[in-house]
């Protein structure tokens, strides 16, 4: 059930404003990346229907897939996984989308860009992984990280129109995977 407009707008800010202080309180447990992600792809927060996070390192020339969410899992999960977020991994070990993101394993997609402040993925890579991860309606953000990682973040908003709208803060939000 989708909240009306003002409740929804109010609930995502919410969200966003605790998330912080939730990374900094749990910063030791085992797949807080995860953790956030599901907080951030929730109906209360950016109602997507799937999302994949990846860390590209050009310098070892590796990307690893850290973190999946997709709407079909959150039944592996107690209702607010913050209320127990040292059961949450557990909980999630047998998600199958989080598995098979866990499990991607890859050449660097950015080692052979010309431009160092290019960090963004071509085209034919942003497909390959779409399909891949059967992702249905792409968007994709890059963002440079510490240690010359970059953060890769491809998402399935579906049709929700409010996502649009919001697509900047959720590039602004995706920063924070970094911090766990």
């Amino acid at each position: 059930m989708k909240l009306p407009e003002h409740e929804h707008e109010e609930s995502l800010l919410d969200s966003l404003v605790s998330l912080p202080h939730k990374i900094l309180c749990h910063h030791e447990i085992q797949g807080l990346p995860e953790l956030v992600l599901h907080e951030l792809g929730h109906d209360s927060c950016f109602g997507l229907n799937r999302s994949i996070y990846i860390v590209d390192n050009p310098d070892f020339d590796c990307s690893r897939g850290v973190a999946g969410y997709c709407k079909d899992d959150c039944k592996y999960h107690k209702q607010d996984p913050w209320q127990e977020p040292h059961a949450f991994h557990k909980d999630m070990c047998e998600a199958p989308f989080g598995k098979c993101v866990r499990s991607f394993n890859n050449k660097s997609f950015l080692r052979n860009h010309k431009d160092d402040n290019d960090h963004t993925l071509s085209p034919d890579e942003i497909d390959a992984l779409c399909k891949a991860f059967d992702v249905k309606n792409p968007a994709c953000f890059t963002w440079k990280q510490r240690h010359g990682n970059h953060g890769i973040l491809i998402f399935d908003g579906g049709n929700d129109m409010r996502l649009e709208k919001r697509k900047k803060i959720l590039a602004n939000c995706s920063a924070l995977l970094s911090l766990c």
